[in-house]
């Protein structure tokens, strides 16, 4: 669309035009003036005939007149209220928006430029506090390179100097006793001999205690009370599920009974095996509860007592016999280390030796909680029998054999600074309230001698090295008493 100014520049240019051809012919631009504008123009009727200077003025006249209407509304009078006014230009209302938006776009980017700013300066600190930690952490590896070096020189130092003293007192008793050029030259051969031997020994005891254990005394501690817990709850799970009736006795026995007589008294005694057999168990179940947690504890007991778990018979005996000889005979450390070495190297020759012990014992701890469960009288044969026992409390079982082996492990192969041992109490010891604790110890008095032992206890052993031909002391801690079945507690079963 045109424009205001437009429309004005166009007029005009007709008004010249028409006033061109006016002068030339004063008819025709009268006609055409007529024709082009009806509202700007009066009518002229076509007869009428007027001269050239009257049609320039009423030109001229018209132009005046268009010229005042177009002048802006400040200047000119106010319109008739009949005509409406013009709606504004859509190019004044985008600048007049155009003002607000770029004002607001402004205020954006001085923003944005302060948050870069500040970006800027905190990158800027976080590498100044980077560079600032690596290069501490430069200095501590040097002062911790520096003190290894000097732990190093002194250690060299000490061996020197003992290689020195050794040296001195033996060259010293070597002159007083031999006086020819061959004894000298014998005692100088010696010399050099015992200095390598020294240096050599030092260097074995350094490297030996050196060595931390990997578990400390209370964490050992937690763990056989975990397996005290494991084995209970196994025990109670077995007598709550299995029913019993009368019990067998001793005489009417069938060839099963008997066998399994004959087997757990060899285990357990003769006295609880007795017990188990004629005393009615179908009321109250927790003497047979307390025969399969001894069963259990005195197979570990067994397993335990060997110097690997699972290695054959003829070579453990040899192994034990030497470890024993040189407990004697060396330091702590040596002998530990001896013994670590020795277990890491037999299950590195059999990979799976630590399988097969876990299902050993789990089969051993099956075969005799079965048995035991047959002496008391059980009436369920599918769970007195290997089959249900084992698809009934399997995991549970083989879980109680990976902790044994699992803390076998620990003691012989991560301790070094001295020998935790699993001990227990024979069946037939007189009861002794220093070294074992009774199971019903704060209901009765304990008294007797002991029926079977049902929770494991702990002792620390450690040897110290003496001075001069003193081969030294061993010293012994009980950490945890194994819990023991004394005869008195029959007493507390009657009178329930």
């Amino acid at each position: 669309m045109f424009s205001v100014a437009n429309l004005s520049n166009v007029k005009d240019i007709v008004y010249s035009t028409v006033e061109f051809f006016a002068l030339r012919s004063p008819a025709l631009a009268y006609r055409g003036l007529s024709a082009t504008s009806e509202n700007d123009i009066e009518t002229v009727s076509d007869t009428n005939t007027v001269s050239p200077q009257e049609a320039h003025r009423t030109l001229r006249r018209q132009r005046e007149q268009t010229a005042l209407r177009e002048q802006p509304h400040d200047s000119c009078p106010p319109r008739s209220p009949s005509r409406p006014p013009r709606p504004p230009s859509p190019t004044s209302t985008v600048a007049r928006k155009s003002v607000p938006s770029q004002s607001m776009r402004r205020a954006d980017i001085d923003v944005v430029r302060s948050e870069l700013v500040r970006s800027q300066s905190e990158v800027s600190r976080l590498e100044d506090r980077c560079k600032a930690l690596e290069k501490s952490l430069r200095d501590t590896r040097d002062a911790l390179r520096t003190r290894d070096m000097e732990v190093e020189s002194l250690k060299r130092e000490r061996g020197r100097a003992l290689s020195r003293s050794k040296r001195g007192s033996a060259s010293s008793m070597r002159t007083t006793t031999s006086s020819t050029l061959h004894g000298h030259k014998h005692a100088n051969k010696d010399d050099s001999l015992d200095d390598a031997e020294i240096e050599a020994r030092q260097r074995s005891i350094e490297v030996y205690m050196t060595r931390t254990d990997s578990w400390s005394g209370a964490q050992i501690l937690q763990a056989v009370q975990d397996l005290n817990s494991e084995i209970l709850q196994f025990a109670a799970s077995a007598t709550e599920v299995c029913p019993f009736g009368r019990s067998i006795g001793t005489t009417s026995l069938t060839k099963t009974s008997a066998a399994a007589l004959q087997d757990t008294t060899a285990r357990l005694g003769s006295n609880l095996a007795r017990i188990l057999a004629t005393k009615d168990h179908s009321q109250d179940p927790l003497l047979v509860q307390l025969a399969v947690q001894a069963c259990v504890v005195t197979c570990i007991i067994r397993a335990l007592s060997s110097f690997c778990i699972g290695f054959p018979q003829k070579g453990d005996t040899i192994l034990s016999q030497l470890y024993s000889h040189i407990y004697v005979a060396e330091p702590q450390p040596t002998s530990s280390r001896w013994r670590s070495f020795a277990h890491r190297h037999i299950h590195s020759l059999y990979p799976t030796l630590t399988d097969y012990s876990v299902n050993e014992m789990s089969e051993t701890i099956i075969r005799w909680t079965c048995d035991i469960l047959t002496v008391a009288g059980t009436t369920d044969s599918h769970m007195s029998s290997r089959e249900g026992l084992r698809s009934r409390f399997g995991d549970q079982i083989r879980r109680i054999a990976r902790c044994v082996s699992r803390l076998e492990h620990v003691m012989r192969e991560e301790i070094m600074s001295t020998n935790f041992d699993i001990v227990s109490v024979g069946y037939g010891d007189v009861f002794n309230g220093r070294i074992m604790a009774d199971v019903f110890g704060d209901v009765s008095v304990s008294r007797g001698h002991v029926l079977a032992t049902t929770e494991l206890g702990l002792k620390c052993t450690t040897r110290r090295d003496g001075n001069g031909s003193d081969n030294g002391t061993i010293e012994q801690r009980l950490l945890l008493p194994p819990k023991v079945v004394p005869e008195s507690v029959l007493d507390v079963l009657d009178s329930k």
